[in-house]
């Protein structure tokens, strides 16, 4: 593995980590959202390369060649080629992972605070609380 890959894996469980502290703050289960994150990022980086592939490689990459198995190979190769010729394309399929990371950030933001229960009296415990 390279450093870029070892780079990329750091980036995502920092962000895991993000969300997990965000979640147990609002007593919530941690491990949860950060699988949720982590899987998040990688589903929307998939559809970030759909798109990218659509939109920005028309070009360089034969999308008919999918119809057919025996050319599955050349298909790999062209989109290999297409992304290790542009790193912008790559970028883009990041900036689509962060929006993973942002959809379970904005899902945790929306879920409300639980209120901490006040004491009857000052000086007795929270066992009674209202």
């Amino acid at each position: 593995m390279d450093f870029s890959g070892i780079v990329f894996i750091v980036f995502i469980a920092f962000l895991a980590y993000r969300n997990a502290m965000r979640a147990k703050a609002k007593e919530k289960s941690a491990g949860l959202y950060a699988f949720l994150t982590v899987l998040l990022f990688f589903v929307f980086e998939m559809i970030g390369g759909v798109f990218v592939v659509l939109l920005f490689c028309r070009g360089e990459i034969n999308l008919s060649l999918a119809n057919n198995p025996a050319n599955k190979q050349l298909l790999v190769d062209q989109m290999n080629q297409a992304f290790l010729n542009s790193p912008i394309r790559q970028f883009t399929l990041e900036l689509f992972g962060i929006g993973g990371y942002l959809l379970v950030r904005y899902i945790l933001d929306s879920v409300p605070e639980k209120k901490k229960k006040l004491p009857l009296w000052p000086d007795t415990d929270n066992e009674n609380a209202v």
